[in-house]
């Protein structure tokens, strides 16, 4: 028995391809730029798309767990507003946009008949907050206060975002006030 539970603790999930096809595509774009500019001769660059090759595969591990991350909480909310707050949350990047959308449509189903929610409810709810297909870059990239410039994003990009989750349900319950 006790093997049985490590080995589930030890296993890998990855999400679904059309959770993490948005990092696969830029990888593979990265392999290419890579190849053509290695067998040009121009090092740098390809040395540049060694570099971003490594990264996506993080950011891929890194969406596959925002994915099981939000199915997760999808298959927990109560209400809409703890559905809206799961989508809120995962609406700042392209790749963690597109990761949600493939949870709704994994466990959303469910509980879009549950709450007589639309099954194109996070697609939706998307683009009334304005995000468009031509939105990839994450939000305020090309500000000052650029998320590539925070230590924050890269470490969301290689681990998603269960971690935050997982301080947030330690917390003690607010008692109310009398």
């Amino acid at each position: 028995m006790h093997k049985e539970v490590n080995q589930k603790k030890r296993k890998m999930y990855l999400a679904p391809l059309d959770a993490i096809w948005p990092p696969l595509a830029l990888m593979f774009i990265a392999t290419t730029i890579g190849l053509v500019s290695a067998w040009f001769g121009i090092t740098f660059l390809a040395v540049l798309a060694v570099v971003g090759f490594a990264i996506l595969i993080g950011d891929t591990f890194g969406r596959s767990r925002d994915y099981l991350n939000a199915r997760r909480r999808f298959g927990e909310a109560r209400d809409e507003i703890e559905v809206y707050e799961v989508v809120r949350r995962f609406r700042r990047a392209w790749c963690a946009r597109v990761a949600c959308q493939a949870a709704w449509k994994r466990a959303g189903v469910k509980e879009a008949g549950k709450f007589g929610m639309a099954t194109e409810y996070v697609k939706d709810t998307y683009f009334k907050l304005g995000y468009r297909y031509w939105h990839i870059f994450p939000d305020g990239t090309f500000t000052r206060n650029s998320p590539f410039l925070k230590i924050a994003f890269w470490v969301h990009l290689f681990t998603g975002k269960m971690k935050r989750d997982q301080k947030e349900n330690d917390k003690p319950a607010l008692e109310p006030a009398e």
